[in-house]
């Protein structure tokens, strides 16, 4: 499925913009990757007014990374830092009556993560929770009295150094090490009382938790079967917000057998949007299947799947218009991620957002308004606005954390090769050429694999392969059979079939690359 070109020209003017900061000599270097900074996790006031965000950085010296919270009007205005350098605050939200700015942030004393408030009215951050166990996710209620947290079980008391005892089929994650069996669970805290409560238990990872407009049920996924590290049959489940874990047993709202994920509660309170995978075919694994949108009232058995088989793509990050009548989505499509529109009413699609870009993050706000997290091949992750959500608009640039660097480098032209593979496949190559491409040269090649099955190379920014880029390589990216945004079919040409076609895609990208005499 090829995306329509898109109808709005904004872009046009960023890479224009973008392509006049060339004028400057300087190639990337290393050192720039420190430099460059992240407008991210963007969060718009219950007035509509504002947007927060976070802003980060690597620090080389410190081997660390520093995230900032930051605020800017949405009509436009000068962004104000809300947190100070030195330190990391992330997970903006905002308090439902608009007058405090929250954020998960270190605490020295506790010595672990925990929420804290600004009032924008003036004074200093207050730290909202003090639990040993440190926080590891937020939401508030929508009247603002108590949050929903998920906090991990606590550690067990250390008998010595002993053996490490493995007893789950997953017993170990890159960044982690070994596994031990504490869960994360949910719980409500009080902020008047401060006030604990769990509302779930069990050797089971519970996450995602959503309130319910009323603030009396939670909603939250969980992975519940016998053995939930031999299979990803997620679901969604619903608890009362105030009944302690053991006076509860958590009601099942989807049965589907694959994975279903990210809840989202309707503004009528009376049906739940989410995410699912799910097919009749028995020949095709979980990790293949195409992830859609779905939406299911609450007490009823049976969902209703707003996008169908014929949009074989994956889609994520759903978020509901404020009158609830469409659902924003991410959809992965033909090496671009766009913003995609799904209406309730009769899963009708349209495409906002489409071309040279990779769309990363959606927040929306009261008025309808949609803020974006977007990035192009020469263009970092920055954060945009549309005012007005449909196939006409034109997204403005709301964040511009990297225009000063920008100004300083030269960074290279990125070319989108389609050509037949040895069956007659078409396949899709992204190619990055050295700053000064000369198409009468001959050029050293770095061949430049994905790796996971099901993902794909975008139009997103690629600091790594403009790097190469500079110092003189042809970077050749290839989409070969077996990755993302082509469709299940696509998708499954890898299955149980790993080191086949995908090396007959790679060396036919090879010989095309050399074929155009790169």
């Amino acid at each position: 499925m090829k995306s329509r070109a898109p109808r709005w020209l904004a872009l046009v003017g960023i890479l224009l913009a973008t392509a006049s900061a060339q004028a400057a000599p300087r190639p990337l270097e290393v050192d720039d990757y420190f430099s460059l900074m992240y407008a991210g996790s963007p969060v718009v006031s219950p007035d509509g007014k504002w947007v927060a965000y976070t802003v980060s950085r690597k620090d080389l010296e410190e081997d660390s990374r520093e995230t900032r919270i930051w605020m800017r009007p949405l009509d436009g205005g000068e962004p104000l830092p809300m947190t100070a350098r030195g330190s990391s605050a992330w997970s903006p939200r905002w308090t439902p009556d608009g007058s405090k700015l929250s954020f998960v942030a270190y605490s020295a004393e506790s010595g672990s993560s925990q929420v804290h408030t600004l009032d924008l009215r003036g004074g200093e951050r207050v730290q909202l929770t003090d639990l040993p166990r440190g926080v590891e996710s937020y939401e508030w209620s929508p009247q603002g009295d108590r949050l929903a947290l998920v906090l991990r079980d606590p550690a067990p008391e250390k008998t010595g150094p002993g053996p490490w005892v493995i007893d789950r089929m997953t017993f170990k994650a890159d960044y982690t090490g070994y596994l031990d069996r504490r869960r994360g669970h949910i719980y409500v805290y009080h902020l008047e009382s401060r006030k604990l409560t769990q509302l779930t238990g069990g050797d089971y990872e519970d996450y995602s938790q959503a309130w319910s407009p009323d603030g009396r049920r939670i909603a939250f996924v969980s992975n519940r079967t016998e053995e939930p590290d031999a299979n990803t049959n997620s679901d969604i489940w619903l608890v009362d917000a105030d009944k302690p874990y053991d006076q509860q047993e958590p009601a099942r709202v989807t049965t589907n057998p694959g994975s279903d994920s990210s809840p989202l509660w309707h503004p009528d309170g009376k049906r739940i949007a989410y995410l699912m995978t799910s097919t009749d075919r028995t020949d095709v694994p979980d990790s293949y299947l195409q992830t859609k949108v779905a939406i299911i009232a609450v007490g009823e058995k049976e969902p209703r799947l707003l996008t169908t088989e014929e949009l074989d793509r994956k889609a994520w990050n759903p978020q509901f218009s404020p009158d609830g009548s469409q659902i924003h989505v991410m959809l992965e499509d033909n090496g671009e991620v766009q913003l995609a529109s799904v209406a309730v009413a009769d899963g009708k699609l349209s495409r906002p957002v489409t071309g040279e870009v990779r769309v990363e993050e959606i927040a929306v706000g009261p008025d309808g308004r949609v803020v974006i997290g977007m990035s192009q091949p020469r263009l970092p992750y920055e954060l945009f606005v549309l005012d007005e959500v449909s196939e006409k608009a034109a997204p403005r640039p709301l964040t511009q954390v990297n225009d000063e660097w920008m100004k300083t480098i030269s960074l290279s032209p990125v070319e989108e090769l389609r050509f037949p593979t040895v069956d007659g496949t078409e396949i899709q190559t992204f190619v990055y050429k050295p700053r000064d491409f000369d198409p009468k040269r001959k050029y050293p090649a770095i061949l430049w694999l994905h790796g996971g099955q099901e993902s794909q190379y975008d139009y997103g920014f690629h600091f790594r392969a403009q790097l190469f880029a500079s110092k003189g390589y042809v970077v050749v990216m290839p989409n070969v059979r077996g990755s993302g945004g082509r469709g299940l079919e696509f998708g499954l040409a890898l299955n149980k079939a790993y080191g086949t076609k995908d090396v007959e895609d790679v060396l036919a990208a090879t010989d095309h690359v050399i074929a155009k005499g790169y």
